[in-house]
């Protein structure tokens, strides 16, 4: 095995005018503290299935196809060429090698002169002319961005002539986007095109700059050009282009970001990996050393399910909360994890029903811990007894005895939207109704009236913006356009409110009358707790046999007990153990 600090590089030879004989190239060991010159490669594997033959250091290797065609791309005709490419320079059978070179990528593509990032081929069906003309159209809106929005003076691309002439380069454009460019769902390619001080993108046989790409997002976000806007209406609709332009903004957001890790982790949960260990150990290249030391090791002797669980104690730790437990921590069926704890978060995918960030990023809005801290000391302490349990302290609050039906997103083919949400909120309101008149109690908690208590609960007692953010807390009047929206249809400013309090959940009662939305799976007879560093409060299930032994449900928003009040109804704090 190569030592610490050290790493291999390729030193592909030249094909000398016949760019059809066989490839080969020799393996070295370096340091990387003596910065060798070396290109960083980002790629997909491919089907590992179907190998060709290289020569690498007088062996013969096999090479899956997609490799094989980047290779000939980059091989030179007259001199040697150095590269680093995971899957020749590191022992892929050696585990203990394999986590000592993926702790050093950050290092690696940090240190490469360029990394090389490559989409593949042109899909079948797509001409070079039009795969060409596309990179124009991306050249001439990253000028656009570069002198400073104006578009006098930059050259029009070819393809803007007409309708006609657009459509091929359009389609091109289209193919490089995320349906059907698999570099876009790899988990791996986004540190690999953010950590490297300059990146050329290469597709087929067209080579542009990554800040091309980039530079092109801002005029899209920015302004369309005029030109470029006539021709994507009336005869293209805009998501052909914005599809490819969502995607280069999420990537390049991980640069220089700030994020806490638990954002970072939740904001590429949807990527792949073939090693499912690799959607936390591909990230920590994003993350400042330090923040997550138990994912850092990147131990590919311990199952994903330790990973993961490592992962979860990790994420608490560094947030000093219970943040991560609000992360649609669960995976559905044959995607979840098998093993994982209910708590701990899988990080093998996105659930399938999910609620996006919407509560992530109200988090800091509420207090239901009312002050008490999370005790990392204590969950340390529990990590070394079991990475599969957690031990909080809390306080119970009441057990639910009423829930009401589900709203699932995305919804069903043919459905009307308003008309099914408008109708499912009220029988919401309608079961929420009946059991608090059934207790008969003057007025709501907080000395609400149910009217207002209902309307606030449906806005979680915040405004949104469109992009799901907090912008304020709810007053009367946004109250008063959850009713009207119930009564008359119309939709007002609140309206992205109410969606994200519904999406993939559903209302409850408990069964002193308290009014709450919680997960998709909250089930008659699961308590309402709230515990220490929780700002939301949490549903739990009491295992077989009783006792402080639970199963965790997930998040909940209670109307009336968001800022601490939970603490104040007389209750025991109590430590209970949570499966």
């Amino acid at each position: 095995m190569i030592s610490h600090n050290e790493i291999r590089i390729l030193y592909l030879l030249p094909h000398n005018g016949d760019n059809e004989s066989l490839l080969k190239g020799d393996l070295k060991v370096v340091a990387l503290e003596k910065d060798p010159e070396y290109d960083a490669i980002s790629y997909v594997w491919g089907n590992s299935e179907s190998l060709i033959d290289v020569e690498i250091s007088g062996h013969t290797v096999g090479v899956t196809k997609n490799l094989h065609s980047l290779l000939q791309r980059l091989r030179l005709a007259d001199r040697t060429r150095p590269l680093w490419i995971d899957q020749l320079c590191i022992n892929q059978w050696d585990l203990k090698e394999k986590a000592q070179q993926v702790r050093l990528m950050r290092q690696i593509y940090s240190k490469c002169q360029t990394c090389q990032i490559w989409m593949g081929e042109f899909n079948q069906g797509i001409p070079q002319a039009d795969a060409e003309e596309a990179v124009e159209i991306l050249k001439y809106m990253a000028a656009v961005f570069e002198a400073g929005g104006k578009e006098e003076g930059i050259a029009l691309p070819s393809s803007f002539e007409s309708d006609e002439s657009f459509k091929g380069p359009l389609k091109a454009l289209e193919s490089l986007g995320m349906h059907t460019t698999p570099w876009w769902s790899r988990v791996w390619t986004v540190q690999e095109a953010v950590l490297p001080p300059q990146q050329t993108i290469l597709w087929g046989s067209t080579t542009f700059p990554w800040k091309t790409l980039t530079h092109a997002t801002r005029t899209w976000t920015g302004g369309i050009p005029s030109l470029l806007y006539e021709r994507l209406t009336p005869s293209f609709s805009t998501p052909t282009l914005a599809d490819l332009m969502a995607m280069a903004i999420w990537v390049d957001s991980a640069r220089g970001s700030d994020d806490n890790p638990a954002f970072v982790i939740n904001r590429y949960r949807n990527r792949r990996a073939t090693d499912p260990r690799d959607k936390a150990y591909a990230l920590m290249g994003l993350l400042p050393a330090g923040s997550l030391p138990t994912v850092e090791d990147c131990d590919y002797d311990r199952p994903a399910v330790d990973v993961f669980c490592d992962l979860s104690f990790g994420l608490m730790v560094n947030d000093e909360s219970l943040f991560p437990l609000i992360m649609d921590p669960r995976l559905e069926g044959e995607a979840a994890t098998p093993g994982m704890p209910r708590w701990a978060l899988d990080a093998a995918y996105i659930s399938e029903h999910n609620t996006d960030w919407f509560h992530m990023f109200a988090w800091p809005e509420y207090q239901a811990h009312g002050g008490r801290h999370l005790n990392i000391g204590q969950l340390l302490k529990r990590r070394e007894i079991s990475r599969y349990t957690l031990e909080l302290k809390g306080v119970f609050v009441d057990t639910i005895e009423t829930v009401g039906e589900v709203w699932l997103s995305p919804r069903p083919p043919g459905s009307d939207y308003n008309t099914d949400q408008r109708a499912l909120i009220k029988e919401w309101e309608r079961i929420a109704k009946e059991h608090i008149q059934r207790l008969n109690p003057d007025t709501y908690l907080g000395g609400l009236s149910f009217r207002e208590a209902f309307g606030r609960l449906m806005l979680g007692n915040l405004l949104r913006n469109e992009e799901q953010r907090v912008e304020a807390p709810a007053d009367d009047e946004d109250v008063e356009t959850v009713y009207k929206y119930l009564e008359r249809g119309e939709q007002y400013w609140t309206h992205r409110t109410i969606k994200g309090m519904m999406t993939n959940q559903r209302i409850f009662l408990t069964k002193t009358g308290l009014m709450g939305i919680g997960h998709i799976n909250t089930q008659p007879g699961e308590e309402v707790w709230v515990f220490h560093g929780g700002n939301f409060p949490f549903t739990v299930n009491g295992r077989e046999g009783g006792g402080d032994d639970y199963d965790f449900g997930g998040l909940c928003y209670v109307q009336g007990i968001m800022s601490g009040e939970a603490f104040e109804r007389g209750e025991e704090t109590r430590t209970v153990t949570i499966y």
